[in-house]
């Protein structure tokens, strides 16, 4: 019978009297990969904190173990013993990998530290995990998957019961999953569980024993290991099937259009991307991705090569690439494009004064503004 960690009873978590978590129920067992793939990110921060501290819930019971950790009626407030690997590193990259496996863990209490003994520790602990990498090395010369499987051994040596991987796939490329995708079964070997944020079902079909579908605070579905099929998972995901690519022969109209752009991380990028048509940049270290934000957005003009918004020229240091017709959103917009004292119908209209170039907006403006919304959003725009 296997054996359960983790456990969440018709919980409900409200912050600032907004419910994030709605009657929220869930289970994880020992040595299990379950892939949580997000509709919508309202929840998942409040699911997070959750996992990693005993925080108060309004209703419903939390079990670690066995034992009750969080309930309406009481709770605690220790950390849970659960590790997390995304974007942002948990290394010190200054240290060397076994000083950041052994003397920067609590718990560790050796006034002397002898390296020689260390490392050999170390060793011990990454081969009977399966995992190979220079011991010589400092961190800061680690690839991405190097610092994950330093990451990884960490969390054992912790004795964490629970692994949260957050996106992968912006963190490695794509011919690194099976590489990774071994790491993670050797922790299950070990009894450790992993909860599997992606983007992509295809990705955590290779690897997940059960994927749960997230949206607005809830489990809407759970898919066992016999559902992984794309006919299953078909009615919860997005194409792009109505974008119109231009044909050879066709002369585009690009409403972005790059020519010869280069910069630090960027060689001589040549891309047209016409209406309707959606575009990915693979990009597993994320370089590009954030130096071509900077340009996009003129925090940063010493690149070569030109950018065009609907043929208009973006000229370095001209006019904000906003008054082209263009928005930037980075990864987390609702926290760093919506301004939390103005109310919805404010927060859409914003700018649109600078749209319609007009100083004052006059009281008709706003009403039609919030009669066309209010059919697609209801009655929350009020």
């Amino acid at each position: 019978m296997k054996q359960e960690i983790l456990r969440f009873e018709n919980v409900t978590r409200q912050v600032d009297g907004a419910v994030y978590l709605d009657n929220f129920n869930f289970y994880m067992t020992k040595g299990e990969i379950v892939g949580m793939l997000s509709v919508n990110d309202r929840g998942k921060k409040e699911l997070l904190n959750l996992l990693m501290k005993r925080l108060p819930i309004e209703s419903g019971r939390i079990y670690w173990d066995g034992g009750l950790a969080n309930s309406w009626l009481d709770s605690e407030y220790p950390n849970n013993k659960v590790y997390v690997i995304d974007e942002h590193s948990s290394l010190i990259e200054d240290l060397s990998i076994a000083d950041n496996m052994f003397v920067m863990r609590s718990g560790f209490k050796k006034y002397v530290i002898e390296e020689r003994v260390l490392e050999e520790q170390a060793k011990r602990v990454l081969e009977s995990l399966s995992m190979q990498v220079d011991l010589n090395q400092r961190v800061s010369r680690l690839t991405v998957l190097e610092r994950i499987m330093i990451e990884m051994a960490k969390a054992y040596l912790m004795g964490c019961s629970l692994l949260i991987v957050m996106y992968p796939e912006q963190l490695i490329g794509q011919a690194e999953f099976e590489r990774f995708h071994q790491l993670l079964r050797s922790i299950k070997k070990k009894g450790i569980s992993t909860l599997y944020f992606c983007y992509h079902h295809w990705i955590m079909f290779q690897i997940c024993d059960r994927i749960a579908l997230f949206s607005r605070g809830r489990i809407k579905k759970l898919f066992d290991h016999r559902d992984f099929t794309e006919k299953a998972i078909a009615p919860y995901i997005y194409y792009f099937k109505d974008a119109r690519i231009a044909r050879a022969g066709e002369t585009p109209s690009y409403g972005l259009e790059f020519r010869e752009l280069s910069g630090e991380n960027i060689g001589r990028l040549n891309q047209g991307i016409v209406p309707g048509e959606c575009i990915t940049f693979l990009d597993s270290e994320g370089r590009m991705g954030r130096e071509l934000l900077k340009i996009l957005t003129k925090e940063k003009t010493d690149y070569e090569g030109r950018v065009f918004c609907k043929g208009i020229d973006l000229k370095k240091g001209g006019r904000s690439c906003l008054d082209s017709g263009m928005i930037v959103l980075d990864n987390n917009p609702t926290e760093t494009f919506l301004f939390s004292e103005m109310s919805y119908l404010e927060n859409l209209c914003f700018l649109l004064d600078r749209k319609l170039r007009k100083r004052i907006l006059k009281p008709s403006y706003l009403s039609s503004v919030r009669n066309e919304y209010a059919r697609r959003v209801g009655d929350v725009i009020d």
